[in-house]
């Protein structure tokens, strides 16, 4: 199997933390973000989609990392994904979750158009679209603290998953702004259980030292200041 990825790619971290936690052994490339090495017409020649990440294993080629995810703990036999049927809907169900509710708003709507010039909105819309998307994402994290975390420390229930991996993966993007998640103790217990496996440090490790190398104290304290003007009260 090859793995094409790249440390500061969100989703390709959320492989790497699994691969990570279960001693998997790949052949690697990294795609450079930054570089636009994922745009090129080389690598769409692997992934017409151009994105991070892509494992190839002999004619399989899988391009999203909820995909990827259970193709690896099926190949491991691994727990965080439970044979039996209800179990293992619910965990297909909260990764649908995180990729079509709280990605698309919190990361692709809110962090994404303040991190990256070329996710930005069109300038007379860029405030009001980051309110819009902020006010939704906050409503996310309302279900997640108060319903899916509010009785059980993993987003399945008393185990941890797949599904965790990639969800946490996602809200941890939030500190690329400084995200509070005072208003959410759930998901903040659930974000310091995460960080505290073995695998959290050694996959994210490239993703933190990346920013620090590339986004200097003058840029966080302008996206400080752009985000303390936004709506930010949990809905």
């Amino acid at each position: 199997m090859k793995l094409y990825y790249d440390p500061l790619s969100t989703e390709s971290r959320a492989v790497l933390l699994f691969a990570h936690e279960h001693r998997l052994k790949f052949d690697e490339e990294i795609v450079s973000v930054w570089d636009g090495a994922h745009l090129s017409d080389v690598f769409a020649g692997l992934n017409p989609n151009r994105t991070l990440p892509l494992l190839v294993d002999r004619n399989l080629r899988l391009t999203q990392a909820s995909t990827i995810l259970k193709y690896l703990a099926e190949l491991t036999g691994s727990q965080t994904y439970p044979h039996s049927l209800h179990p293992r809907i619910l965990v297909n169900e909260r990764m649908d979750w995180f990729v079509g509710g709280l990605a698309r708003d919190f990361l692709h709507g809110f962090i994404y158009p303040q991190m990256f010039p070329a996710c930005r909105y069109a300038a007379a819309e860029h405030q009001t679209a980051l309110r819009r998307h902020l006010a939704a994402s906050h409503r996310w994290l309302c279900i997640l603290d108060r319903h899916i975390l509010a009785s059980s420390p993993y987003v399945c229930g008393a185990d941890l998953t797949i599904a965790d991996y990639l969800g946490a993966t996602y809200v941890g993007v939030g500190d690329w702004i400084g995200f509070s998640l005072a208003d959410y103790p759930n998901v903040a217990a659930w974000m310091d259980r995460m960080r505290s496996l073995q695998a959290w440090s050694t996959s994210h490790h490239e993703f933190e030292a990346g920013l620090i190398a590339r986004w200097s104290p003058e840029i966080a304290e302008r996206l400080a200041g752009a985000q303390a003007g936004l709506v930010s009260d949990p809905v």
